[in-house]
């Protein structure tokens, strides 16, 4: 609650009108589809609902309602997400209050704006270092094949094959290979 006073003071001396506040996700869903406001501004990790899900939720209430994530350190990742479901930008919690008011008047103005702390980390390309070799296997595990039926198919050992799911896991940073999959779905690497 004090952190929201001082946010909705500060606004205030730049002429920005605060018409609500939520202490939760569900709570600030539910104030966007009273109010209707021009923006929302969203904390990540919000208690019960997360930021996240409030995103989304507000995107489906089909509104006019823009949304600007504003968190403490996230990542990249999350910060990816958050424009999937809809989030107009994103600003760190230790930027500067002029920050905030630029972020806040882009994104109403209609643009998009991302913390310039994490832009260059959202926009580099992923650097995956898949083999043209292990990029067959993997389109092959997206299709479905197992070890054995991607082995005939290629024809190489079922242990080459073994490796080459191994190798993949680990440059794709997963645990499973339908996680590897829809990593590579979602990075472009395989259609």
């Amino acid at each position: 609650p004090l952190m929201r006073e001082i946010l909705r003071m500060r606004l205030a001396q730049a002429e920005i009108l605060v018409v609500g506040e939520a202490a939760n996700g569900s709570e600030a869903v539910s104030l966007v589809e009273s109010l209707s406001p021009r923006l929302a501004l969203l904390d990540l990790n919000m208690p019960g609902t997360t930021g996240l899900e409030a995103i989304s939720q507000i995107e489906a209430l089909g509104g006019e309602t823009l949304t600007i994530m504003y968190a403490a350190g996230a990542s990249a990742h999350e910060v990816q997400l958050a424009l999937d479901a809809g989030a107009s930008g994103y600003l760190d919690k230790s930027s500067a209050m002029e920050m905030l008011e630029m972020a806040l008047t882009t994104v109403l103005a209609g643009g998009s704006f991302i913390d310039p702390n994490i832009a260059r980390e959202l926009l580099a390309p992923p650097k995956y270092s898949i083999t043209p070799r292990e990029l067959q296997v993997l389109q092959l595990m997206a299709d479905g094949l197992q070890n054995k039926e991607i082995a005939v198919r290629t024809g190489l050992s079922v242990e080459t094959i073994k490796a080459h799911v191994t190798s993949l896991l680990t440059k794709l940073d997963s645990h499973s290979r339908t996680g590897a999959v829809t990593r590579a779905m979602r990075n472009q690497i395989i259609v």
